[in-house]
Protein backbone atom coordinates (compact mmCIF):
# COMPACT_ATOMS: atom_id res chain seq x y z
CA UNK A 1 0.00 0.00 0.00
CA UNK A 2 2.87 2.35 0.84
CA UNK A 3 4.27 1.94 -2.70
CA UNK A 4 0.90 2.90 -4.21
CA UNK A 5 0.74 6.08 -2.09
CA UNK A 6 4.24 7.02 -3.27
CA UNK A 7 3.23 6.61 -6.89
CA UNK A 8 0.06 8.68 -6.41
CA UNK A 9 2.01 11.42 -4.62
CA UNK A 10 4.58 11.52 -7.43
CA UNK A 11 1.83 11.80 -10.05
CA UNK A 12 0.14 14.68 -8.17
CA UNK A 13 3.45 16.50 -7.87
CA UNK A 14 4.03 16.11 -11.60
CA UNK A 15 0.59 17.50 -12.41
CA UNK A 16 1.19 20.50 -10.14
CA UNK A 17 4.52 21.11 -11.87
CA UNK A 18 2.78 21.01 -15.26
CA UNK A 19 0.32 23.70 -14.20
CA UNK A 20 2.93 26.06 -12.74
CA UNK A 21 5.67 25.54 -15.33
CA UNK A 22 3.48 25.22 -18.45
CA UNK A 23 4.64 21.70 -19.32
CA UNK A 24 3.05 20.31 -22.48
CA UNK A 25 4.32 16.71 -22.28
CA UNK A 26 5.45 14.24 -19.67
CA UNK A 27 7.69 11.49 -21.04
CA UNK A 28 8.14 8.48 -18.78
CA UNK A 29 11.25 6.80 -20.23
CA UNK A 30 11.08 3.77 -17.95
CA UNK A 31 7.38 3.30 -18.74
CA UNK A 32 8.05 3.45 -22.50
CA UNK A 33 10.83 0.86 -22.18
CA UNK A 34 8.62 -1.42 -20.07
CA UNK A 35 5.78 -1.20 -22.59
CA UNK A 36 8.11 -2.26 -25.41
CA UNK A 37 9.45 -5.18 -23.38
CA UNK A 38 5.92 -6.25 -22.48
CA UNK A 39 4.86 -6.32 -26.13
CA UNK A 40 7.89 -8.43 -27.03
CA UNK A 41 7.28 -10.88 -24.17
CA UNK A 42 3.58 -11.42 -24.90
CA UNK A 43 3.64 -11.66 -28.70
CA UNK A 44 3.95 -15.37 -29.49
CA UNK A 45 7.73 -15.49 -29.77
CA UNK A 46 8.17 -12.39 -31.95
CA UNK A 47 11.40 -10.41 -31.63
CA UNK A 48 9.71 -7.00 -31.86
CA UNK A 49 6.15 -5.67 -32.02
CA UNK A 50 4.59 -2.28 -32.75
CA UNK A 51 1.04 -1.08 -33.45
CA UNK A 52 0.05 1.79 -35.75
CA UNK A 53 -3.05 3.52 -37.14
CA UNK A 54 -4.99 3.06 -33.89
CA UNK A 55 -4.24 -0.68 -33.90
CA UNK A 56 -5.35 -1.32 -37.50
CA UNK A 57 -1.72 -1.89 -38.61
CA UNK A 58 0.75 -4.16 -36.83
CA UNK A 59 4.49 -4.59 -37.21
CA UNK A 60 6.15 -7.81 -36.09
CA UNK A 61 9.72 -9.07 -36.40
CA UNK A 62 10.10 -12.84 -36.59
CA UNK A 63 12.95 -15.30 -37.02
CA UNK A 64 12.53 -17.43 -40.13
CA UNK A 65 12.95 -21.09 -39.07
CA UNK A 66 15.68 -23.32 -40.47
CA UNK A 67 13.07 -25.57 -42.12
CA UNK A 68 11.70 -22.70 -44.27
CA UNK A 69 11.85 -24.22 -47.76
CA UNK A 70 10.92 -21.24 -49.94
CA UNK A 71 14.22 -19.39 -49.78
CA UNK A 72 14.68 -19.83 -53.52
CA UNK A 73 11.40 -18.05 -54.32
CA UNK A 74 11.45 -14.26 -54.83
CA UNK A 75 9.23 -12.32 -52.44
CA UNK A 76 7.00 -11.22 -55.32
CA UNK A 77 6.13 -14.89 -55.98
CA UNK A 78 5.56 -16.00 -52.39
CA UNK A 79 1.81 -15.26 -52.67
CA UNK A 80 1.78 -13.46 -49.33
CA UNK A 81 -1.60 -12.10 -48.18
CA UNK A 82 -2.55 -8.89 -49.98
CA UNK A 83 -2.28 -6.64 -46.92
CA UNK A 84 1.11 -7.89 -45.74
CA UNK A 85 4.57 -6.65 -46.72
CA UNK A 86 8.13 -7.54 -45.78
CA UNK A 87 9.64 -4.22 -44.69
CA UNK A 88 13.12 -5.13 -43.44
CA UNK A 89 15.44 -8.14 -43.51
CA UNK A 90 18.45 -8.72 -41.25
CA UNK A 91 20.72 -11.45 -42.54
CA UNK A 92 23.91 -12.89 -41.09
CA UNK A 93 26.77 -12.72 -43.58
CA UNK A 94 29.83 -14.60 -42.30
CA UNK A 95 31.13 -12.65 -39.31
CA UNK A 96 28.89 -9.65 -40.00
CA UNK A 97 25.33 -9.00 -41.08
CA UNK A 98 23.39 -7.17 -43.75
CA UNK A 99 20.26 -5.08 -43.21
CA UNK A 100 18.17 -4.44 -46.29
CA UNK A 101 14.81 -3.01 -47.24
CA UNK A 102 13.62 -5.75 -49.62
CA UNK A 103 12.00 -5.50 -53.02
CA UNK A 104 10.04 -8.05 -55.02
CA UNK A 105 13.10 -9.77 -56.49
CA UNK A 106 14.76 -10.31 -53.09
CA UNK A 107 14.48 -13.57 -51.12
CA UNK A 108 13.60 -14.50 -47.54
CA UNK A 109 16.09 -17.13 -46.33
CA UNK A 110 16.17 -19.49 -43.34
CA UNK A 111 17.67 -17.70 -40.33
CA UNK A 112 16.66 -14.23 -41.52
CA UNK A 113 15.06 -11.80 -39.09
CA UNK A 114 12.19 -10.32 -41.07
CA UNK A 115 10.13 -7.29 -40.07
CA UNK A 116 6.64 -7.52 -41.54
CA UNK A 117 3.97 -4.84 -41.60
CA UNK A 118 0.32 -5.39 -42.38
CA UNK A 119 -3.32 -5.37 -41.44
CA UNK A 120 -3.93 -6.56 -37.88
CA UNK A 121 -6.08 -9.58 -38.76
CA UNK A 122 -3.55 -10.80 -41.34
CA UNK A 123 -0.70 -10.51 -38.85
CA UNK A 124 -2.45 -12.98 -36.56
CA UNK A 125 -1.59 -15.69 -39.14
CA UNK A 126 2.08 -14.78 -39.42
CA UNK A 127 3.49 -17.87 -37.72
CA UNK A 128 1.24 -20.07 -39.82
CA UNK A 129 2.43 -18.39 -43.04
CA UNK A 130 6.14 -18.74 -42.23
CA UNK A 131 5.88 -22.01 -40.25
CA UNK A 132 7.60 -20.41 -37.26
CA UNK A 133 6.90 -21.64 -33.71
CA UNK A 134 4.54 -19.78 -31.38
CA UNK A 135 4.98 -19.59 -27.63
CA UNK A 136 2.97 -18.32 -24.69
CA UNK A 137 4.66 -16.54 -21.79
CA UNK A 138 3.77 -17.93 -18.35
CA UNK A 139 6.83 -17.22 -16.19
CA UNK A 140 9.57 -14.57 -16.29
CA UNK A 141 12.69 -13.68 -14.30
CA UNK A 142 13.80 -10.04 -14.17
CA UNK A 143 17.34 -9.20 -13.05
CA UNK A 144 17.72 -5.71 -11.61
CA UNK A 145 15.07 -3.90 -9.59
CA UNK A 146 15.05 -0.77 -11.76
CA UNK A 147 12.01 1.39 -12.47
CA UNK A 148 11.71 -0.38 -15.82
CA UNK A 149 11.47 -3.69 -13.96
CA UNK A 150 8.78 -2.27 -11.64
CA UNK A 151 6.58 -1.11 -14.54
CA UNK A 152 7.16 -4.33 -16.48
CA UNK A 153 6.26 -6.46 -13.44
CA UNK A 154 2.98 -4.58 -13.04
CA UNK A 155 2.09 -5.30 -16.69
CA UNK A 156 3.05 -8.98 -16.44
CA UNK A 157 1.22 -9.60 -13.16
CA UNK A 158 -1.94 -8.06 -14.63
CA UNK A 159 -1.76 -10.84 -17.25
CA UNK A 160 -1.31 -13.44 -14.50
CA UNK A 161 2.28 -14.14 -15.58
CA UNK A 162 4.54 -15.39 -12.78
CA UNK A 163 7.38 -12.92 -12.08
CA UNK A 164 10.56 -13.24 -10.01
CA UNK A 165 12.75 -10.14 -9.55
CA UNK A 166 16.41 -10.60 -8.58
CA UNK A 167 17.96 -7.51 -6.93
CA UNK A 168 21.27 -7.45 -5.05
CA UNK A 169 20.60 -4.43 -2.80
CA UNK A 170 18.60 -5.28 0.34
CA UNK A 171 17.13 -1.79 0.74
CA UNK A 172 15.79 -1.82 -2.80
CA UNK A 173 14.34 -5.29 -2.22
CA UNK A 174 12.26 -3.94 0.66
CA UNK A 175 10.93 -1.19 -1.62
CA UNK A 176 10.17 -3.73 -4.36
CA UNK A 177 8.31 -5.94 -1.90
CA UNK A 178 5.99 -3.00 -1.15
CA UNK A 179 5.62 -1.97 -4.80
CA UNK A 180 5.18 -5.49 -6.22
CA UNK A 181 3.14 -7.63 -3.81
CA UNK A 182 2.29 -10.20 -6.51
CA UNK A 183 5.92 -10.82 -7.51
CA UNK A 184 8.64 -12.84 -5.78
CA UNK A 185 11.59 -10.65 -4.76
CA UNK A 186 14.98 -12.37 -4.43
CA UNK A 187 17.82 -10.54 -2.66
CA UNK A 188 20.81 -12.00 -4.51
CA UNK A 189 23.34 -11.05 -7.19
CA UNK A 190 22.03 -12.00 -10.64
CA UNK A 191 25.59 -12.55 -11.88
CA UNK A 192 25.86 -15.71 -9.77
CA UNK A 193 25.56 -18.80 -12.04
CA UNK A 194 24.59 -21.00 -9.10
CA UNK A 195 21.65 -18.71 -8.31
CA UNK A 196 20.38 -18.96 -11.89
CA UNK A 197 20.68 -22.75 -11.70
CA UNK A 198 18.81 -22.80 -8.39
CA UNK A 199 16.04 -20.66 -9.91
CA UNK A 200 15.89 -23.15 -12.82
CA UNK A 201 16.37 -20.47 -15.45
CA UNK A 202 16.05 -23.14 -18.13
CA UNK A 203 12.39 -23.69 -17.19
CA UNK A 204 11.16 -20.08 -17.38
CA UNK A 205 9.84 -18.61 -20.62
CA UNK A 206 12.14 -15.59 -20.53
CA UNK A 207 14.78 -13.75 -18.53
CA UNK A 208 15.17 -9.98 -18.90
CA UNK A 209 18.12 -8.00 -17.55
CA UNK A 210 17.05 -4.53 -16.39
CA UNK A 211 20.11 -3.18 -14.56
CA UNK A 212 21.54 0.25 -15.40
CA UNK A 213 24.69 -1.17 -17.03
CA UNK A 214 24.94 -2.60 -20.55
CA UNK A 215 27.88 -4.85 -19.65
CA UNK A 216 26.04 -6.38 -16.69
CA UNK A 217 22.89 -6.89 -18.72
CA UNK A 218 24.84 -8.55 -21.53
CA UNK A 219 26.80 -10.83 -19.19
CA UNK A 220 23.79 -12.06 -17.20
CA UNK A 221 21.62 -12.59 -20.29
CA UNK A 222 24.42 -14.51 -22.04
CA UNK A 223 24.91 -16.64 -18.92
CA UNK A 224 21.19 -17.39 -18.76
CA UNK A 225 21.23 -18.41 -22.42
CA UNK A 226 24.21 -20.68 -21.80
CA UNK A 227 22.30 -22.33 -18.93
CA UNK A 228 19.39 -23.16 -21.23
CA UNK A 229 17.01 -20.20 -20.91
CA UNK A 230 14.82 -20.24 -24.06
CA UNK A 231 14.61 -16.44 -24.37
CA UNK A 232 17.10 -14.00 -22.84
CA UNK A 233 16.56 -10.26 -23.36
CA UNK A 234 19.10 -7.58 -22.41
CA UNK A 235 18.31 -3.89 -22.08
CA UNK A 236 21.01 -1.81 -23.77
CA UNK A 237 21.69 1.86 -24.40
CA UNK A 238 24.36 1.27 -27.06
CA UNK A 239 22.85 -0.21 -30.23
CA UNK A 240 26.35 -0.93 -31.57
CA UNK A 241 26.72 -3.94 -29.28
CA UNK A 242 23.65 -5.59 -30.81
CA UNK A 243 25.76 -7.96 -32.99
CA UNK A 244 27.63 -9.15 -29.87
CA UNK A 245 24.35 -9.96 -28.14
CA UNK A 246 22.96 -11.80 -31.12
CA UNK A 247 26.09 -13.93 -31.47
CA UNK A 248 25.33 -15.44 -28.06
CA UNK A 249 21.60 -15.73 -28.75
CA UNK A 250 20.49 -12.76 -26.64
CA UNK A 251 17.68 -10.48 -27.83
CA UNK A 252 18.59 -6.78 -27.51
CA UNK A 253 16.03 -4.31 -26.19
CA UNK A 254 16.90 -0.65 -26.66
CA UNK A 255 16.70 1.19 -23.37
CA UNK A 256 14.63 4.04 -22.05
CA UNK A 257 17.03 6.59 -23.54
CA UNK A 258 16.38 5.42 -27.12
CA UNK A 259 12.63 5.24 -26.52
CA UNK A 260 12.68 8.83 -25.27
CA UNK A 261 14.63 9.96 -28.33
CA UNK A 262 11.98 8.41 -30.58
CA UNK A 263 9.17 9.99 -28.58
CA UNK A 264 10.78 13.43 -28.70
CA UNK A 265 11.24 13.16 -32.46
CA UNK A 266 7.52 12.50 -32.88
CA UNK A 267 6.56 15.32 -30.48
CA UNK A 268 8.72 17.85 -32.33
CA UNK A 269 6.57 17.24 -35.41
CA UNK A 270 3.41 16.18 -33.60
CA UNK A 271 1.00 17.57 -36.19
CA UNK A 272 2.07 15.02 -38.81
CA UNK A 273 4.41 12.49 -37.14
CA UNK A 274 2.29 10.13 -35.06
CA UNK A 275 4.96 7.72 -33.81
CA UNK A 276 8.53 6.53 -34.34
CA UNK A 277 10.10 3.20 -33.36
CA UNK A 278 13.57 1.70 -33.75
CA UNK A 279 14.41 -1.41 -35.75
CA UNK A 280 17.51 -3.57 -36.03
CA UNK A 281 19.39 -2.02 -33.12
CA UNK A 282 18.38 1.50 -34.20
CA UNK A 283 19.88 0.95 -37.70
CA UNK A 284 16.45 1.72 -39.16
CA UNK A 285 13.30 3.55 -38.07
CA UNK A 286 9.66 2.75 -38.65
CA UNK A 287 7.67 5.96 -38.68
CA UNK A 288 3.94 6.66 -38.75
CA UNK A 289 2.89 9.91 -40.45
CA UNK A 290 -0.30 11.65 -41.50
CA UNK A 291 -0.40 13.10 -45.01
CA UNK A 292 -0.98 16.86 -44.91
CA UNK A 293 -3.63 18.27 -47.31
CA UNK A 294 -0.93 20.60 -48.64
CA UNK A 295 1.60 17.81 -49.26
CA UNK A 296 2.94 17.47 -52.79
CA UNK A 297 2.42 13.67 -52.61
CA UNK A 298 -1.38 13.96 -52.55
CA UNK A 299 -2.96 12.49 -55.68
CA UNK A 300 0.28 10.99 -57.00
CA UNK A 301 0.91 7.20 -57.35
CA UNK A 302 3.75 5.95 -55.16
CA UNK A 303 5.64 4.76 -58.27
CA UNK A 304 5.84 8.39 -59.48
CA UNK A 305 7.24 9.76 -56.23
CA UNK A 306 10.94 10.58 -56.06
CA UNK A 307 11.60 8.53 -52.94
CA UNK A 308 15.19 8.24 -51.70
CA UNK A 309 16.87 4.84 -51.84
CA UNK A 310 16.37 2.82 -48.69
CA UNK A 311 12.94 4.28 -47.93
CA UNK A 312 9.85 2.09 -48.10
CA UNK A 313 6.21 3.15 -47.87
CA UNK A 314 5.05 -0.08 -46.25
CA UNK A 315 1.37 0.42 -45.44
CA UNK A 316 -1.33 3.05 -45.99
CA UNK A 317 -4.44 3.40 -43.83
CA UNK A 318 -7.11 5.41 -45.66
CA UNK A 319 -10.58 5.95 -44.17
CA UNK A 320 -10.37 2.71 -42.21
CA UNK A 321 -9.03 0.63 -45.09
CA UNK A 322 -5.50 -0.83 -44.81
CA UNK A 323 -3.46 -1.22 -48.02
CA UNK A 324 0.09 -2.31 -48.75
CA UNK A 325 2.10 0.53 -50.31
CA UNK A 326 2.31 -0.78 -53.87
CA UNK A 327 3.36 1.42 -56.78
CA UNK A 328 -0.17 2.08 -58.03
CA UNK A 329 -1.45 3.33 -54.65
CA UNK A 330 -2.42 7.00 -54.59
CA UNK A 331 -2.10 8.97 -51.36
CA UNK A 332 -4.94 11.18 -50.15
CA UNK A 333 -5.00 13.99 -47.60
CA UNK A 334 -5.04 12.72 -43.97
CA UNK A 335 -4.06 9.17 -44.94
CA UNK A 336 -1.86 7.47 -42.33
CA UNK A 337 1.38 6.13 -43.79
CA UNK A 338 3.74 3.64 -42.14
CA UNK A 339 7.24 3.92 -43.63
CA UNK A 340 10.61 2.28 -42.96
CA UNK A 341 13.80 4.26 -43.50
CA UNK A 342 17.35 5.03 -42.44
CA UNK A 343 17.30 7.35 -39.37
CA UNK A 344 19.08 10.04 -41.39
CA UNK A 345 16.15 10.17 -43.83
CA UNK A 346 13.52 11.11 -41.23
CA UNK A 347 13.70 14.90 -41.87
CA UNK A 348 13.32 14.38 -45.63
CA UNK A 349 10.42 11.99 -45.08
CA UNK A 350 8.65 14.45 -42.77
CA UNK A 351 9.16 17.24 -45.30
CA UNK A 352 7.77 15.06 -48.08
CA UNK A 353 4.43 14.57 -46.29
CA UNK A 354 4.01 18.19 -45.17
Amino acid sequence: MRGSIKEITSTIQSLISAVFFFVDYFIGPELLAAQDLFKTLTSSGDLAVEHFAHGAVHMRTIQIPDHWDRGGTPICKLTLPENLIAGLIRRKMGEGENTLIPHGEDHILPGDQVTLVGEAKVMQRLHEIFHSPESKTRSVILVGGSDVAVHLTHFLCQQKISVRVIEKHATRCLELADLLPRATIINRDGRDPQLLRTERVQDVDALITCTHFDETNLMIAALAKQLGCPKAIAQITNGQITPILEKVGVIPALSARVNVANRILSILDEERTLSIASLSGDAAKIIELKVAPSSKVVGIPLSDLDLPKGLLIAVIESQGRVMVGRGNRVLCANDIVVAICNPLQIPKLQQLFH
